[in-house]
């Protein structure tokens, strides 16, 4: 179409749509031209336009801490919420960026502090259990006393809390047997060749001596000096 020409009538569907190419129409209808705002997807605080809403919700995070907190693992509690681990993950992980917006940094926040609190719940179980001291039995006798019974010390979960709090310390050590062919005893048989190599590299590292040894006898002569029979006899 050239400079000056008119516009062919039919080009737009409406003054607030910009695209070319539709059906000419009598009057705009909000929603059905692509340029139509009331089509237009969401626009985030830059500006640009975001794909589809998001699942997260205040009661989808609450639902799912609760979940943390009562003990569940990450999976289970998602699938308990209808959401797929996957998008969980993405969730905490967009959460974790500088430029994060509030609702995903909260939410990484809520769920990083109902799994503390879930597993200070257990940490204080398992030191309960490895101290001992609990009451777990309380019964009254027919004189009207009362007896009480206490949980004993577990030597055992002291030993294991004691490995994951100070592994260096306290790491269990585990021996490590080693067999043949399977399983049967290992040969130790002497290796002819191995040998050879040691006696070659014994041969050549005392010939290197006795070659710097004669060296400094031979300068010491040339010196002035007086080399003695003993000396003589060590170099060779």
């Amino acid at each position: 179409m050239g400079r000056g020409q008119p516009r062919p009538e039919g080009r737009r569907c409406c003054h607030s749509c910009r695209s070319t190419g539709h059906r000419p129409r009598r009057e705009h209808r909000p929603g059905r031209c692509r340029a139509s705002p009331a089509s237009a997807g969401r626009s985030n605080r830059r500006g640009l336009v975001m794909g589809r809403p998001t699942k997260l919700t205040l009661e989808l995070q609450d639902q799912l801490c609760r979940h943390l907190e009562a003990g569940h693992f990450l999976s289970a509690a998602a699938a308990l919420c209808g959401v797929g681990d996957s998008t969980v993950r993405r969730w905490m992980a967009q959460g974790e960026e500088d430029d994060a917006p509030a609702e995903f940094r909260a939410f990484r926040e809520a769920v990083t502090r109902a799994r503390a609190r879930a597993a200070d719940v257990l940490v204080a179980a398992a030191f309960a259990d490895a101290v001992g001291g609990v009451l777990v039995r309380e019964a009254e006798r027919p004189d009207g006393t009362r007896e009480r019974a206490w949980s004993q010390p577990n030597g055992r979960i002291a030993l294991d809390l004691l490995a994951r709090m100070f592994p260096d310390e306290w790491r269990p050590v585990k021996a490590v047997e080693v067999s043949g062919p399977q399983g049967g005893p290992v040969s130790l048989s002497p290796n002819q060749g191995v040998i050879e190599n040691i006696i070659s590299r014994i041969a050549a590292a005392k010939a290197r001596r006795q070659e710097q040894s004669l060296l400094d006898l031979k300068g010491t002569e040339s010196v002035g000096g007086c080399v003695s029979a003993a000396q003589l006899r060590q170099a060779t």
